[in-house]
């Protein structure tokens, strides 16, 4: 994220799929569950 690379996410718009990816992970809220 961030990169000068034009296959990179420049915070604005484009990026290609394959090269740029983000997970947003919370803590678990149900017990019997691996991730949120």
């Amino acid at each position: 994220m961030g990169s000068e690379h034009e296959l990179e996410i420049d915070g604005i718009d484009g990026g290609c799929p394959q090269t740029s990816k983000v997970a947003i992970i919370n803590p678990l809220l149900h017990p019997d569950a691996d991730i949120d």
